[in-house]
This record gives C-alpha cells, sequence and structure tokens, in this order.
C-alpha cells in the first residue's frame, strides 16, 4: 500500500493503493502534498489550522478529481497543506461524497 507519481499527458499521475476507498484518498492527498511542496511529507497546516470540506460525484474516479480539486484550491487560495484528516465516503441520490473533518 501506498502511493507513486507516473508521467501523464494532462500534468501528472497519482496512483495510490490502500485497503479502503477513504485510504486511496487520503494517499492521493498526500501525494498531491508531495507534489506542491517538493517534500515527501508535505508540511503542516498553517497555525494548526483544521479545514472541513465536502465534495459530491456521481462515481469514485470523478469523486477523486473533485476530492483532489478542492484540495489543490485550498493550497492555492488559503495555504492550507493536507497533512493527515479523516476522510469518510457515503453514498448520496446522485453518487458519493466525502467528508474530510
Amino acid at each position: 500500500m501506498g502511493w507513486r507519481l507516473w508521467d501523464h499527458t494532462a500534468d501528472i499521475g497519482i496512483e495510490a493503493e490502500a485497503s479502503d476507498a477513504e485510504g486511496v484518498l487520503g494517499l492521493a492527498a498526500r501525494a498531491l502534498t508531495a507534489v506542491v511542496t517538493g517534500k515527501p511529507d508535505g508540511l503542516p497546516l498553517r497555525g494548526g489550522d483544521h479545514q472541513t470540506f465536502r465534495v459530491e460525484a456521481p462515481d469514485h474516479g470523478a469523486l477523486a478529481v473533485a476530492f483532489l480539486s478542492e484540495l489543490l484550491w485550498l493550497m492555492e487560495s488559503e495555504g492550507k497543506l493536507w497533512v493527515t484528516g479523516g476522510v469518510s465516503l457515503s453514498e448520496t441520490a446522485d453518487g458519493l461524497a466525502a467528508d474530510v473533518a
């Protein structure tokens, strides 16, 4: 279990393997943070901040894209970086949701 980066025509590819979907999202978040910071384990959130958010999508692939897009927006707009976090998945009427707390 873990993550690795690979070349992709769009930008970069992240491959993450974990025992459950929540773990995959957490590893993908660590990989994105490593790419942005150049440090393999990322850095703590500035000032000990804690961020919660929810993303929804019709399937697991789209949910991963929405989740990583939200993290990237938080990094760029608010200077917040992923360290660890609780990710929980749930089913919605239109697909799936990921809640980060």
